[in-house]
């Protein structure tokens, strides 16, 4: 299974967390926002060029895309995991 975890700047340290445990489980995790936020400290910072976020966005969506399950936290903390809708992610790549 191919899984994308999302999640805020505020939810690395448990994402990192969530990273380790389904990767040794035999998940494919294909999300990659965790190492940009190592790189440049935040995600998708609006101090950075328009060109950085938009390339980051457009990985995104291409990781989500990959992906077999999106998996995300609310605000409150609730864990959110659903199978990927392929034909409104490509109706939001058309947005940019």
């Amino acid at each position: 299974m191919k899984l994308y975890l999302a999640g805020s700047s505020a939810d690395v340290p448990r994402a990192r967390t969530w990273h380790a445990k389904l990767t040794a489980a035999g998940v494919e995790v294909t999300s990659t926002w965790l190492d940009v936020v190592a790189q440049v400290g935040n995600a998708n910072p609006r101090t950075r060029p328009r060109a950085d976020r938009y390339q980051w966005s457009m990985a995104d969506l291409a990781e989500i895309d990959r992906a077999d399950v999106l998996c995300s936290w609310s605000r409150g903390g609730q864990a959110d995991a659903r199978r990927v809708d392929r034909a409104r992610l490509r109706a939001l790549k058309g947005t940019w």
